[in-house]
């Protein structure tokens, strides 16, 4: 299934206030300083020259002030120390003391300079912004600073657990992050002004690219700050019903910085008892590490910096339906003998070992790279383009039994009863991510930001096992033993694409700002879900010795791999095609292809066969094949 979505919105954000001070133009992923420069007599002092400076990065802003003295300069770099000097024609030159910007601040600063003919002795008058009582703060939100993802306490180093500390945010029963009580589907995440959402949304990920299996979008290592917004006025912070987690990568400075990092959790570090009461523990390992290194490569022009962040886990597999090296020790109506009945037979009778009956370890290993570079194109022009390469895979195993199974399984059953170690599935995730943003002064009156991203993200769900399904019954009614390949992964595997270019140009009129941009998405989603195309099989017990499994199995995954689209009556390749044509307005045809024969008493395949229904409206045909659990179209 192939689905390609455009989103295309123009915005236009009016501003009348009558101060700048609440002005709202700071960028998405940066802040903005403004104020008023007067004289002593606190006169207007008009076409004065002010110039802002990183003093980390060297990084360079220009503006001059207007009629009523009003400066500000849009789409600032969050970070610092930055100092603002001010030079006039017949005034004395003066300089602020330092200060630094937090992501989504607009920072005020009014300086008044004395005339050059005066000689006074300076006076300095120091004072201190609250970013918390900032009058441009519009919506609940909660500010995540940079000291703050120092000193947090976090098990598993993801920059988004911090939410939790947002009085708006709750926990859902399935473990999802809910902002006012909204579905976690309708939240959004941003990184660096770009979506870095899981828009298909297939499980609870808290629109997490690969949140199903654990996934970081980020280290931690790389993160500056983030905001998490729940109703902003700032029109272009949108695309969320629930909530906004926006965030901004750290960058390279004129100083090299490092660091190296490793963390380790084990049954050792858990306590042996609860109140008196000894506790086992099984074993298990995570194991975290990594590096982050930046710094200059042209001081005061080119930076670079980089982050890695890998994990490795390993834990039991948790389950209640476990069978005990003692027998059925959790009545789940399996022995170990019919486990090594099953077990001996597909090994030595049909030369694939489907494993055990005993819970087997599950990995979850994730590789996280994060590169950034910034360039300083000019005086107020800025460019940096950064990136994420993601790897993360997960082992999954399903123990169930009395789950609705009937004799013999129908095609609507939910999962495939207890598998054996060899069964069960993978999820793995692969997320790139590729950014840029310039920023930039035009004309000394309009201030542009354009953003633009791609993101791939690839989520596949191979089968351990690449044999048909086979379920045998248990010793109890209802009960299953499933070897071979979980049925919802013969054939499951979902890509997702989508470019964003946005574009967002901020002009002062009068006392107002108005902000005029766009913001385009560009989606791709491809989703093969093909459950039990290798085929399934149902065995009451062992003593059946699944004869002629081997011969029509092979028939099986054989028909079905043979499958392939059609249109307009037109031949499937490897199936003979009935010579009926399609009928018109709406009428459906069905034929059967490629149904084999009973296996008699040596088990009923449940699967292959499959039969078309011929659609013909008008000029379109189509041919929809239908085998059991999936449909081609």
């Amino acid at each position: 299934m192939k689905h390609f979505v455009r989103s295309c919105c123009v915005l236009a954000s009016f501003s009348f206030l009558i101060s700048t001070r609440g002005a709202l133009a700071q960028g998405v992923t940066s802040a903005a300083v403004a104020g008023r420069i007067t004289d002593e007599a606190g006169a207007s002092v008009p076409a004065a020259q002010l110039t802002l400076v990183n003093g980390s990065t060297g990084q360079r802003y220009a503006a001059r002030s207007r009629e009523d003295g009003r400066y500000s300069f849009e789409t600032v770099d969050v970070g610092g120390p930055y100092t603002l000097a001010v030079r006039a024609l017949g005034f004395e030159p003066k300089t602020s003391t330092p200060f630094n910007l937090q992501l989504g601040q607009r920072f005020t600063r009014d300086l008044s300079i004395k005339r050059a003919a005066v000689e006074l002795a300076g006076v300095i008058v120091e004072t201190s912004s609250n970013p918390l009582l900032s009058t441009a703060r519009t919506g609940a939100q909660t500010f995540i600073s940079d000291s703050a993802l120092r000193r947090l306490p976090t098990l598993n180093r993801a920059f988004n657990d911090f939410v939790n500390t947002a009085p708006q945010i709750v926990k859902t029963p399935g473990g999802g992050t809910s902002f006012t009580g909204q579905n976690d589907r309708f939240n959004n995440i941003q990184i660096d002004g770009t979506v870095n959402n899981d828009l298909f949304a297939l499980s609870a990920s808290n629109q997490i690219p690969g949140g199903g299996v654990n996934a970081r979008p980020l280290s931690i290592e790389a993160v500056k700050e983030y905001q998490v917004l729940v109703a902003p006025f700032d029109v272009r912070q949108g695309g969320f019903v629930g909530g906004l987690i926006n965030a901004v990568t750290k960058s390279g400075t004129n100083q090299f910085h490092g660091s190296v990092f490793g963390y380790l959790q084990n049954e050792n570090f858990v306590g042996s008892d609860t109140n008196g009461v000894s506790v086992p523990v099984a074993d298990y390992q995570q194991q975290q590490y990594g590096f982050s290194l930046g710094g200059p490569i042209i001081r005061d022009r080119l930076h670079f910096f980089m982050t890695g962040d890998f994990r490795h886990d390993n834990r039991p597999f948790a389950t209640s339906i476990q069978l005990g090296p003692t027998g059925d020790t959790t009545g789940v109506g399996l022995t170990q003998q019919r486990f090594d009945s099953v077990q001996q037979i597909l090994t030595t009778q049909y030369g694939f070992d489907p494993g055990t009956w005993r819970a087997p370890q599950i990995n979850n290993p994730e590789t996280n790279l994060f590169g950034k570079v910034d360039l300083e194109l000019g005086t107020n022009s800025h460019v940096e383009v950064s990136g994420t390469i993601i790897n993360v895979n997960q082992d999954k195993l399903i123990h169930t039994y009395r789950s609705g199974f009937v004799q013999p399984p129908s095609l609507s059953n939910a999962r495939d009863g207890y598998e054996l170690s060899g069964s069960g599935y993978y999820m793995k995730d692969e997320t790139r991510t590729l950014r840029g943003k310039w920023t930039a002064t035009l004309g000394d009156r309009f201030s542009n930001e354009l953003i633009v991203g791609r993101t791939t993200i690839a989520d596949n769900r191979p089968p351990v096992s690449n044999h048909p399904l086979i379920l045998v019954g248990g010793n109890s009614a209802g009960t299953y033993i499933a070897a071979g390949a979980e049925r919802f992964s013969h054939a499951n595997s979902l890509d997702q694409r989508v470019v964003e270019v946005s574009d967002n140009v901020t002009f002062p009129v009068g006392k107002h700002l108005l902000t005029v941009g766009t913001h385009n998405e560009f989606i791709h989603f491809r989703n093969v879900f093909f459950p039990l195309s290798s085929g399934v099989w149902n065995f009451a017990n062992p003593a059946l010795r699944f004869s002629h499994f081997a011969n029509a199995a092979s028939h099986s995954a054989s028909a079905v791999n043979r499958l392939d689209r059609s249109q307009g009556g037109k031949s499937v390749p490897g199936i003979t095609t009935p010579t009926t044509s399609s009928t018109t307005n709406g009428t459906l045809q069905n034929e059967e292809y490629g149904k084999p024969g009973d296996a008699g008493e040596y088990g009923r395949p449940t699967s292959p066969f499959c039969s078309t229904t011929n659609i013909t409206i008008g000029e379109e045909h189509r041919t929809t094949l239908h085998c059991p659990g999936g449909t081609l179209r």
